[in-house]
């Protein structure tokens, strides 16, 4: 009885060893598989930074108006006609037009559930090295359309 009982622990062991080897080999690269470029034009790629960022501020605010200890930036406290909650969409409503070598500005709609607001989106881009790579790093800052 002791050696039938052996033979079954034996087996079910190498069993699960044949397995978890299986189980890496599944997990190896697999030269067959190639990878999808996605090509995204400036204008979209800063789409859906400002949609995010965008998105971003109104959440910080809706928390500033809940919790008084929270602090927001007083510089975009009104950016919007009405309170609004969530962006829908965002699209970029005049090409970008440099100001100087590091800022962009463009006059963005901002579609809402509710309406549209139309506000300018100042991007200012910089580089930095950091361990020997270099690193664009983007920083937007958004004013109330002039009516």
């Amino acid at each position: 009885m002791k050696q039938f009982v052996l033979i079954i622990v034996i087996l079910v062991t190498s069993g699960c060893a044949n397995n978890s080897s299986k189980e890496l080999d599944n997990l190896a690269p697999n030269a067959d598989i190639t990878e999808k470029e996605v090509i995204l034009s400036e204008e979209d790629a800063y789409s859906i930074l400002i949609k995010q960022k965008l998105q971003e501020h109104i959440d910080k605010y809706i928390i500033a108006q809940n919790h008084p200890s929270f602090s927001i930036e007083k510089e975009n406290e009104y950016l919007f006609s009405e309170q609004r909650k969530l962006i829908k969409d965002v699209d970029l409503v005049s090409p970008l037009k440099m100001i100087s070598d590091s800022i962009k500005v463009t006059k963005t709609k901002v579609v809402f559930n509710s309406g549209i607001d139309t506000i300018y989106t100042y991007i200012k881009t910089s580089q930095t090295i950091v361990d020997g790579k270099l690193l664009k790093t983007v920083k937007l800052r958004f004013e109330r359309g002039k009516n």
